[in-house]
């Protein structure tokens, strides 16, 4: 069987459906020896791993600045030309007349049930994009119960070409001994000796101002700083704009984009993770958070509670006295902050991309 697999969100800075593509192929290149996967991409890219035999990168004949072009005027002749089997979209995008079977991730519907959230090029390019490939997918993979339940209620007639593929915190987030690595990291990243810390685009869908006014209400009281992680999105003006009107530029720190390498080093220096999030389709910040041992506070919205569990404090992303509390309670409280620890390394660990890879390929070989 050949499979292809949609490679553009690794062509491209990393960001969770990266993070994603990244660990379903090298997870799938330990568990599948039997058959042929090639790895395409609207531009080359450096896979950043070692892979088996059958996995093949394959390079574009022409790179394209953008993925969507390249995958409606493209990809279709190349699959066609090296004869697919099944071609799997990992960002949603199914091309017309791929001449195989397809399968779309579904990651989040957002652009839909919350248009506000997103920039009107996004807004565009999903209208015009995802319900037709939605309709051309032979299956449907929906990264957590709440996207496949949305899926479900904006769309019925898809409930059962739907399955549910569960998202992981990958090996090398896990509690780091060695304190030398994360003083290494404070150092290189000029980050404050104790921290709260947001990893995330800075889009109004993260919600870093609702952060950032719940950490205002709670400097006097706190001897921490806040650390904001992520490339700057849509709209990420307004947050700057905020720290200044709150007069915390002495208090935060935005280092910008993090490679992935230093995430996991990140994660273990923080003393609070913080995900305010208004809408997310799986949400793995907080679950690698919590596998590094650092206590989370997330929004009890969309598919967080479902990733989380019992294992960190829910709170209500548009109110910002519920966030202060929350943030209070895990900083003074020992006891609770301990439990939390413990609790979400547990939560974590139910989560792996082995199991991910697995069920994956198990829908591959129901579609042949």
């Amino acid at each position: 069987m050949k499979i292809a697999i949609d490679c553009s969100p690794l062509a491209k800075t990393r960001t969770g459906i990266g993070t994603y593509t990244f660990n379903l192929i090298k997870s799938l290149s330990k568990i599948d020896s039997e058959n042929e996967y090639y790895l395409f991409a609207h531009r080359n890219f450096d896979f950043g791993a070692e892979l088996a035999s059958n996995f093949i990168q394959i390079k574009p004949k022409r790179e394209f600045t953008r993925s969507t072009p390249w995958l409606f005027r493209s990809l279709p002749k190349e699959l066609r030309r090296n004869k697919i089997d099944i071609f799997h979209g990992t960002n949603f995008l199914i091309p017309p007349n791929s001449g195989c079977k397809t399968i779309s991730t579904v990651h989040d519907l957002s652009s839909l049930t919350m248009p506000s959230r997103h920039s009107f090029l996004h807004k565009i390019s999903h209208s015009l994009f995802l319900k037709s490939s939605l309709k051309r997918a032979d299956r449907l993979i929906a990264v957590s119960s709440f996207t496949a339940r949305e899926l479900g209620r904006l769309f019925p007639r898809y409930t059962q070409k739907t399955s549910v593929v569960l998202e992981a915190a990958s090996p090398e987030y896990r509690h780091i001994e060695d304190r030398g690595i994360i003083e290494d990291l404070k150092v290189r990243y000029a980050l404050p000796k104790r921290f709260i810390l947001f990893i995330g685009t800075l889009e109004p869908r993260k919600n870093v101002p609702g952060l950032l006014k719940a950490f205002n209400k709670i400097r006097s009281q706190i001897e921490y700083k806040l650390v904001i992680v992520g490339g700057k999105g849509w709209k990420f003006a307004e947050v700057f704009d905020l720290v200044e009107k709150l007069d915390l530029s002495d208090l935060v720190v935005f280092p910008g984009y993090i490679p992935a390498k230093d995430l996991p080093s990140l994660y273990n220096a923080a003393d609070v993770f913080c995900y305010p999030s208004f809408f997310e389709g799986f949400g793995l910040p907080p679950l690698e958070a919590m596998a590094c041992g650092t206590p989370v506070v997330t929004s009890n919205v969309s598919s967080l509670p479902e990733v989380v569990g019992e294992a960190s404090v829910l709170v209500d992303p548009t109110n910002i006295d519920e966030i202060a509390e929350g943030l209070l309670r895990v900083i003074k409280d020992d006891e609770f902050r301990k439990s939390m620890i413990e609790k979400g390394r547990s939560r974590a660990s139910l989560f792996t991309w082995e199991s991910c890879a697995l069920k994956t390929l198990a829908i591959y070989q129901e579609l042949i």
